[in-house]
Formats: structure tokens, C-alpha cells, sequence
């Protein structure tokens, strides 16, 4: 069946209508994405080129010819403009109103100085093919390229070489005046023109699909990251408010929390838990004559020694000033005897102010059936007092 260029131009019409409004209701939804903007009025332009095309013979040469082939090499600067964009590359817009206007001028003198219908094909293949070269081009720069890229690229490629291949076969070719009875290579440029408009349609929103897809991944990175860091800000902020800031010892928050676990333990299952009351001697002195912050330095440095030489179980709290208490599970009286002798000789040996040893006084005991933590607690600084009294830097247990 002869194909007849009209009807190939009203197809062409309709499909890059329907083509630019889409995308541009896609532009209006993706608002961050500029270059369909620019792109979809690339195909509002050949939509319109081609319609003026096609009332060839009802209206003037000058809507058919000059206002026709000006919309179509606009859609191909469009196409260019909008790639920049999508890459935020600046245009020179002052040369390429310059070319479209030599365009333009070239368009008008072979239409009504010399009405030449083959120098008009060869400009206007020329022309088209040079902005869809410089557009693949400006895809294939991309150093982070896809296959969307590579797929829209490629189209523009062989655009711009079957235009350019019409061009030279036009050259030294008889052109018929009349452009609706062109010969049928002529003709299968139309059709190029229509799969090229498809081609750059699927391109672009495939383009769209990955960056959206990228951003997607990119949130989805991100929001993890926001629950990494909201997770570690408020095990920090548990880890703070259950610690004494200066020592690094559990404060009496954590001590009722750990207490309560260990002696209900020792409830259920009948399992051995002890308790020590320390206090370090003669701390009131060594704040008045060494300053407070030594008397800091001592405590801090008093709970790394305790803690070095202390089971993993075992756990340790200030409980205000410079008394501090040791939970001891699984550990029965002469264990815990035995383990506060350890800390008050490590800390004797290791905790000195000027060469001179500080020491600690102890109470130690041992939780009996249906005693409470307050009456445990109770027992032990008693037994503590009982060391202070009985000379310091010793243990006391009943």
C-alpha cells in the first residue's frame, strides 16, 4: 500500500500531542525534575510543526513552511536544551537563537526568494541532524550513565544519522515542488520521525524511572541511617541516665533496677546474693586539701581499679559522695569477703595522692531469706560504719 504523507503527518500530530501532554502532566508531578519541562514542549513543538505541515495547500506557505519547519527545529533544540537541563549545564541560548534565526532566514529565501523545495530538505536535515548529534552527545558525557541513557542516546544517534543520510541522498536528487508527493524514502522520515518521538518518550521517562528509583534507595539509606543514629543517641541517653557522669559507675537508678532482677532471683530460685557498702577514708580531707578535682580524679580513678579487678557479674554504683555500693551475685558471704579484700588492697596500691595511698572502708553481707533490699542495704552500711570505726582501710561483715 502507497503511503501517503498527509495521513503520516496526522499520525505523527496526534502521537506527539499525546506524547508531549503526558509528559507534561508527568512534569507537573515531578517538579524536581525540570528537564521534562523543557522536553515535553519538545513535542508540544513537532506536534505543531507537523500540523502546519499538513494543512500544506489550505493555508499559506508561510504556516505550512516557514511557522512548520520552525516548530520542528525547535523540537530537536528542545530535545537538546532539555538534556542540559537535566544535567544543570548552562545553554548558550544567545547562539542558538542565532542558528534558529539563520534557520529561519534560509527557510524563508528558498521558500520566497527561490522556492526550492530540496534546498529546504537538506537545511532542515542539517540542522536537525547537528541538535540531535550534540544531545547524545550531552547523555553519553555522563559518567555515571545508565542503560536509560545509553537507550535514549542511541535513538538521538540514529536520528541524526538516517536525517543526515536523507540529506545526501537529496543532494543532486528531483524534488518535486510540492512536498505531498515526495518521493517514499522522504516519506519514511516522516515515520522515522514518529518511532524517534517514541523512542525519546520511553528514553526520558526511563531516565525518570531510575532517578526516582535512585532517590528512592537514596531515602531509603537515609532513613536508616536516621533510625541507626536515633537507636545509638538513645542507648547513649539510657547508658547517661543510668550512670554517674564523673565515674562512670550506675547511679542509684540503675542500682534499684539491677537489684530488683538479682533479688528476685534470689527469691525464686534460692541463688546466693551479697552486697558491699564502701566508703573511701577521709575523703572530707582530701578535698580540703587537694582541691575537688583530685578528689575526682580519685574516685574515677577508684572505680577503674575496682572494675579491673571485679567479675563481669559483679557491678558497681555510686551511691552519693564517695560511698559507693557492690552488688555481688551468685556469691555467698566468704566469696564477697574475699573479693572486697582484693578491691581495698588493689585500691590501696593503685589510688595514691602524692605518693600516699588512699584507702577504703567496707561493709559486707549477705542477703537472708526474707530480707529486703532496703534491710540488705541497711545491714551493710552498718558493717561499713563498724570498719570505719575499727581503724579504716579495713572489712567489716556479721
Amino acid at each position: 500500500m502507497e503511503l501517503d504523507i498527509r495521513s503520516l503527518l496526522v499520525v505523527g500530530t496526534i502521537v506527539s500531542s499525546i506524547i508531549g501532554s503526558l509528559m507534561f502532566i508527568i512534569a507537573r508531578a515531578q517538579k524536581s525534575h525540570p528537564y521534562l519541562n523543557v522536553v515535553s514542549l519538545g513535542f508540544v513543538a513537532i506536534a505543531l510543526g507537523a500540523l502546519m505541515m499538513t494543512l500544506r495547500g489550505y493555508v499559506s506557505d508561510f504556516a505550512s513552511i516557514i511557522v512548520g519547519n520552525t516548530f520542528i527545529a525547535l523540537w530537536v533544540l528542545l530535545i537538546w536544551h532539555g538534556v542540559r537541563v537535566m544535567y544543570r549545564r548552562s545553554s548558550p541560548w544567545l547562539w542558538s537563537l542565532a542558528g534558529l534565526v539563520v534557520f529561519n532566514a534560509l527557510m524563508a529565501y528558498y521558500t520566497y526568494g527561490v522556492f526550492d523545495t530540496q534546498a529546504r530538505i537538506i537545511i532542515s536535515s542539517v540542522y536537525l541532524s547537528l541538535y540531535a548529534t550534540l544531545a547524545a552527545r550531552e547523555l553519553l558525557l555522563d559518567k555515571h550513565k545508565g542503560i536509560e541513557h545509553n537507550f535514549t542516546a542511541s535513538v538521538l544517534a540514529v536520528y541524526s544519522l538516517l536525517i543526515m543520510v536523507r540529506a545526501i541522498m537529496t543532494v543532486g536528487a528531483s524534488i518535486p515542488a510540492d512536498y505531498m508527493i515526495i518521493g517514499p524514502f522522504h516519506k519514511y522520515s516522516v515515520l522515522l520521525g514518529i518511532a524517534v518521538d517514541v523512542g525519546l518518550a520511553i528514553g526520558f521517562l526511563w531516565i525518570l524511572q531510575r532517578k526516582l528509583e535512585r532517590r528512592l534507595h537514596d531515602w531509603a539509606v537515609a532513613l536508616e541511617d536516621a533510625h541507626r543514629i536515633t537507636d545509638q543517641l538513645r542507648c547513649k541517653a539510657e547508658e547517661a541516665a543510668l550512670h554517674d557522669p564523673l565515674t562512670g559507675a550506675g547511679n542509684r537508678r540503675k542500682y534499684k533496677m539491677a537489684a530488683s532482677m538479682e533479688h528476685e532471683r534470689h527469691v525464686r530460685y534460692g541463688r546466693a546474693l551479697s552486697f558491699a557498702f564502701l566508703d573511701v577514708d577521709h575523703f572530707k580531707a582530701i578535698n580540703d586539701q587537694h582541691g575537688h578535682d583530685v578528689g575526682d580524679k580519685v574516685l574515677a580513678k577508684l572505680v577503674v581499679c575496682m572494675s579491673d579487678i571485679m567479675r563481669n557479674m559483679d557491678m558497681i554504683y555510686r551511691w552519693g559522695g564517695e560511698e559507693f555500693v557492690v552488688l555481688l551475685p551468685e556469691t555467698d558471704l566468704p566469696m564477697a569477703e574475699a573479693a572486697c579484700q582484693r578491691i581495698r588492697e588493689a585500691v590501696q596500691k593503685n589510688v595514691c595522692i602524692d605518693g600516699k595511698p588512699v584507702t577504703v572502708s567496707i561493709g559486707v553481707a549477705q542477703m537472708q531469706n526474707g530480707e529486703t533490699l532496703a534491710a540488705l542495704s541497711k545491714r551493710a552500711d552498718g558493717y561499713m560504719y563498724q570498719a570505719k570505726q575499727n581503724g579504716r582501710n579495713c572489712i567489716s561483715t556479721g
